[in-house]
């Protein structure tokens, strides 16, 4: 059985998605975690997602995010760092053993990737097609490792 622990849907305040998702996985079910650039960076983003992976969490899926001006909280200012696909991207990097800046890391998280669009967006098809070219260098500039389990992400030295 899978579960999407999702990201305050709609710009509205809601539980940060990798307690519900580690919540789950100790329920024996198995998360979807969802990842929105709405309100985090790229270093914020690649800090969440090898702290979801030390959890266990596997399957992520990313997406934009809505704005905060249609949410509970219309006065937060959005962060919109990284489209979908530039996060998938990033998330590639990471199972590739470097983070965004190429920095190598210490072992490589093991992830089950997805993104999605809004197909519905003004200029969408225009959007669409222009993303997708920057994802596709992105990804092509990518360098290929063979990804690992992840088992331990902390320095030894602190315990």
């Amino acid at each position: 059985m899978r579960s999407i622990s999702r990201e305050s849907p709609r710009a509205r305040m809601a539980i940060e998605p990798k307690a519900v998702a580690h919540l789950l996985l100790d329920h024996g079910i198995e998360p979807i975690l969802q990842m929105t650039a709405r309100d985090r960076n790229r270093i914020a983003l690649q800090a969440d997602l090898l702290g979801a992976a030390v959890l266990g969490i596997e399957n992520v899926v990313f997406m934009s995010g809505d704005s905060p001006t249609g949410g509970d909280h219309p006065e937060a200012k959005p962060v919109f760092d990284l489209f979908a696909t530039e996060m998938l991207n990033m998330a590639r990097a990471l199972v590739s053993g470097s983070d965004m800046a190429g920095n190598a890391l210490k072992g490589a998280p093991k992830l089950y990737l997805r993104a999605v669009t809004n197909p519905g967006l003004r200029n969408s098809h225009a959007k669409w097609k222009t993303r997708v070219a920057r994802s596709m260098q992105a990804r092509n500039s990518c360098r290929r490792k063979r990804s690992t389990k992840l088992h331990h992400w902390h320095d030894s030295s602190t315990h």
